[in-house]
């Protein structure tokens, strides 16, 4: 290949880089007036950005890039689902159907509802990574990472205002398509928890945003939710940290897309405890071999021999 065709790809390969990244990050929704309460959102733990969302949007931070690949991949996978439905020959209707529960400010879009045996269900889309997907074989399973616990509070509140009593999540492997489905049945408890929180909400923004017209700035800031107990997870890639908590100092996160490390990683902790015990009963059978006046012993099924300070053991028939 002669240096012209280097040059030709290299700057191609600059140019398609460079692009897809500008436009991904045009699509950033983030800095648009918000005046509702996002039924995706309500899980949040932290109220305080569910205020900050309404009343200081246009102050939000941009989504870090990998942040908006990471949303741009989601929203690819669940129209390739969608249309893997349609392909299979299901009845599929109201693709983001809009829905809302105007006394409380409540809006939200329904991903589908697909038809069986006579009955239209609601289905959430979530595409996940393979240790997440993995991880996810429940409901309860969900509780278990802060991002995918909001899916449930977004679900209760589509199930309630669609008026439907059963739901079902539609989890996609990213890595290799592989799909499973978990059955959401409509916590009402739950529901009524969100549906407060909203009307707090609700009401530190009308506070907020009634101070600030009178400029009042103590007002407004007492109008804002308590803090949370400051968590990395949580706090320290928030797109308000810098009106809610600028003096904390963190260490941001690099996030790596590597499949094979997430499961050696989990892999490593899931044979921890047996390692440690693995250690504890091997001192116990070096104890035991040890002192002797031969260094050639059969317990049983097992041959122990010695080398230097070392016990080698193996199974092997004797006779």
């Amino acid at each position: 290949m002669d240096s012209t065709t280097t040059e030709t790809t290299q700057s191609i390969a600059s140019e398609i880089s460079q692009r897809l990244d500008t436009y991904y990050q045009s699509e950033d929704k983030g800095l648009m007036p918000c005046h509702t309460n996002r039924a995706s959102s309500l899980g949040d733990p932290c109220e305080r950005r569910l205020v900050y969302q309404r009343t200081d949007w246009d102050k939000a931070k941009p989504w870090p890039l990998h942040v908006l690949k990471i949303f741009r991949e989601g929203n690819n996978q669940e129209r390739v689902v969608l249309l893997d439905l349609l392909d299979a020959g299901f009845e599929v209707s109201q693709m983001q159907k809009a829905i809302d529960y105007p006394n409380l400010n409540i809006t939200g879009h329904v991903d589908l509802f697909i038809r069986w045996k006579g009955q239209m269900l609601l289905l959430e889309i979530k595409s996940m990574s393979p240790f997440i997907f993995d991880a996810v074989n429940s409901i309860q399973d969900f509780k278990k990472y802060s991002w995918t616990a909001k899916y449930l509070g977004q679900v209760c509140l589509y199930m309630l205002m669609s008026n439907e009593p059963i739901g079902l999540f539609l989890l996609k492997n990213k890595s290799n398509g592989e799909i499973k489905l978990i059955e959401f049945e409509l916590d009402y408890e739950y529901a009524e928890s969100l549906l407060k929180k909203a009307e707090r909400v609700n009401a530190a923004v009308d506070a907020r945003l009634s101070a600030r017209k009178a400029i009042d700035s103590a007002s407004e800031e007492s109008a804002l939710p308590t803090r949370i107990t400051y968590k990395e997870q949580e706090c320290g890639d928030c797109r308000f940290k810098h009106l809610c908590c600028p003096d904390e100092h963190y260490q941001g996160f690099d996030f790596l897309d590597i499949p094979t490390l997430e499961k050696s990683i989990a892999r490593a902790l899931e044979i921890k405890p047996t390692q440690a015990e693995y250690n504890k009963i091997w001192d116990e059978v070096k104890a035991n071999l040890s002192g002797r006046k031969n260094d050639n012993l059969i317990v049983g099924k097992y041959v122990c021999t010695k080398s230097g300070n070392r016990w080698n053991i193996s199974e092997t028939k004797v006779g």
